[in-house]
C-alpha cells in the first residue's frame, strides 16, 4: 500500500470511528428496530459513499465547491433533513418517557412504517448529507487523486479508495449491530430507550444546526 493509499485510509478510519450522524442512526435503529434495518441503513451508507466519491472524481463537487449560493442550497437541504430526523427521534424518545410507547408497540409501529426500502433510503440521505463527509470529499478527497494524471487512472485510484472508505463504514457498523444485538434485552429497558432516542435527536439537531450556520 503506497503512502497516499495509507493516509487515505487512516483518513476515512477516523471519519467511521469519530461519532457523528452515521453513529447515532445505527445506534437508535439497531437498538429500536433491529440488526436487519440497520443493515439496510449500512447499505445506504454505502452507496451514499460511492456517490460522494464518484461527485468529486468526475469533479461535480469543484463546481458546488466554487459556487457558494449552490453550495449553501447543498448545505441548507442537509441541515433540514438531519432536523426533520433529529426531532422525529427527539419525540420518540419524549414519548418513551411520557409511557405513551412501549417495546412492543415500537415494534408493530416498526413492521409498519419502516419497510427495507425505507430504511436503505434513510442511510443514503443521512450519509448524503452528513456534513463532515461531504466537506471531505468537496475539498479534501480531491487532493488524494489529484496526482495521478491519466484520466482513468485517476478514475481507478479514485474508485478503489473510495471503496476502502465504504469497506471500513461496513465493518464497524456491521460490528457496532452485531454489538447492539447482543446487548438486545438490557436495551429493550423504556428509559434506555428513551435516553437513545432523545440523544440521538440531539446530536443530529446539532449537525442539522451546524450545517446551517457554518
Amino acid at each position: 500500500m503506497n503512502t497516499g493509499l495509507l493516509g487515505f485510509s487512516l483518513i476515512a478510519l477516523f471519519l467511521v470511528l469519530s461519532p457523528g450522524v452515521n453513529t447515532m442512526l445505527i445506534i437508535n435503529n439497531a437498538s429500536n428496530f433491529g440488526p436487519k434495518i440497520a443493515t439496510f441503513n449500512i447499505a445506504g451508507l454505502c452507496s451514499a459513499t460511492f456517490f460522494h466519491g464518484a461527485l468529486s472524481i468526475f469533479g461535480i463537487s469543484v463546481i458546488v465547491l466554487s459556487s457558494p449560493n449552490l453550495y449553501f442550497f447543498v448545505k441548507a437541504i442537509g441541515g433540514f433533513y438531519l432536523a426533520y430526523i433529529g426531532l422525529k427521534m427527539l419525540w420518540a424518545g419524549i414519548e418513551f418517557l411520557n409511557g405513551k410507547s412501549t417495546r412492543r408497540t415500537a415494534r408493530k409501529i416498526s413492521a409498519i412504517s419502516k419497510s427495507p426500502a425505507e430504511s436503505y433510503r434513510e442511510g443514503f440521505i443521512t450519509q448524503l448529507f452528513n456534513p463532515k463527509v461531504s466537506m471531505f470529499y468537496l475539498a479534501a478527497f480531491p487532493q488524494f487523486i489529484a496526482g495521478h494524471n491519466s484520466g482513468h487512472q485517476a478514475i481507478y485510484a479514485g474508485f478503489s479508495m473510495v471503496l476502502i472508505h465504504a469497506s471500513i463504514i461496513a465493518s464497524w457498523f456491521f460490528f457496532l449491530t452485531f454489538f447492539i444485538a447482543r446487548m438486545k434485552e438490557k436495551l429493550e429497558n423504556p428509559k434506555i430507550q428513551a435516553a437513545i432516542n432523545i440523544v440521538t435527536g440531539a446530536v443530529l439537531l446539532f449537525f442539522a444546526a451546524a450545517a446551517l450556520l457554518f
